[in-house]
């Protein structure tokens, strides 16, 4: 995995919000569509109250650090909250948020805990590919 372009300290349950929204819109900006980007920052804040409610019983302070990696045709997001022990055990991952997998918000979703010293999640997800390809005003740009 390559170095993170974007990396969050998260230490107010109320930040976690506007947490996703930025990792989405970074996402974004670094190809995912608009629908991929919904979905990930859906998943995101999905994720995040979990972490805060399980973790953290719901309430202030929170320890929560986010970064997302690119490579190329791809973006990866880590999620670590530290010192706070999680009742998920590793690959286990919260109804709500298994469904939004399942469903196909993320092309990959790890989860590890060892339910003592924190936990970490881990999000991949494809870019979209060909989008100057699809776009017609840009090959009617390109082929005069």
């Amino acid at each position: 995995m390559s170095e993170p372009i974007l990396r969050l300290a998260l230490e107010r349950a109320a930040v976690t919000g506007p947490g996703a929204r930025a990792v989405a819109d970074t996402a974004a900006a670094l190809g995912l569509s608009a629908a991929e980007r919904t979905q990930l920052e859906a998943l995101l804040s999905e994720a995040l109250a979990a972490i805060v409610e399980d973790s953290f019983d719901g309430a202030d302070p929170i320890s929560i650090e986010i970064s997302v990696s690119h490579e190329p045709g791809q973006v990866d997001i880590v999620v670590q909250q530290h010192g706070a022990p999680s009742t998920y055990v590793s690959g286990t991952l919260p109804a709500r948020l298994e469904t939004l997998v399942n469903l196909g918000y993320a092309d990959s979703v790890a989860f590890a805990s060892d339910g003592v010293h924190g936990s970490e999640l881990r999000i991949s997800q494809s870019l979209s590919s060909g989008g100057l390809v699809a776009d017609a005003g840009f090959i009617s740009d390109t082929e005069t």
